[in-house]
Order: C-alpha cells, then structure tokens, then sequence
C-alpha cells in the first residue's frame, strides 16, 4: 500500500481503518458541497426552477401579491409607531397612504377582472 511506502503517511494514518474514517468525515461533506454549487451554477437548475414556477400558479399570485403589499406594510408599521409616540400624520403622508390603496384597489380589480398579467415577468398580457 501507499502508506507504507511513505512513514509521514503512516504518521497521519496509523492504519487503514483510520485512512478510511478520515477520508470519509473530510471527503463526503467536500464532495457535497461541491456537487450543490455545481448543481446551483447549471442551467438544467435555472430552467427546472422555471418550469416549477410556471407550472404553479399559486407561486406567481404569491409574488405578485406579496410585491404589492410589502409597500403597504411597510407604511402601516411606519403609522403605527407614530401613532404610538402620539404624532399626527403629515398631508404628505396621507397623500402616500392614498396612493398605496389606490396601487393595491387596482391590483385587486386586474384580479377580479381577468387582466392581471399570466406571466409574473409582464411579457403576456390577457385583455
């Protein structure tokens, strides 16, 4: 074998059983991670990743839903802790609050009526 040929191999590695152990607790885990930055990095990933997200719509009304109320939610927090600190809201802020319920009242009626893109991307448009 290799490791008797070589006394600084057979230093590391006493004997076979812990050559085996070694390579095992260092060489799986190594192999792991490299195989799944490969498989991140590859294409076939991008386009399974497309296909899974075409074939569940629920998916894209879950995004879309979600960029929509971020905005809003992001402005609630912002009333509340001005209402907390007992501050009254600004006209500015108002008119801010007028234009997200605007944005999310014609979200909601695209919704209702059908024309809300099928594709989150906008690229096909149903009219």
């Amino acid at each position: 074998m290799a490791i008797e040929k070589a006394p600084a191999l057979k230093d590391v590695f006493p004997s076979f059983i812990y050559y085996v152990v070694i390579v095992t607790l260092t060489g799986i885990p190594i192999l792991i991670a490299v195989g799944y930055l490969h498989f991140k990095k590859s294409s076939a990933y991008k386009a399974e990743a497309d296909i899974s997200f075409e074939s569940h719509p629920h998916l894209k009304r879950i995004l879309q839903n979600t960029e929509n109320m971020l905005p809003l939610y992001l402005k609630m927090s912002e009333m509340m802790i001005k209402m907390s600190k007992n501050e009254k809201l600004s006209d500015k802020e108002i008119e801010e609050i007028s234009l997200l319920q605007n944005e999310l009242s014609q979200h909601i009626e695209k919704r209702l009526s059908g024309k809300y893109e099928s594709n989150v991307y906008g690229t096909d448009n149903k009219q």
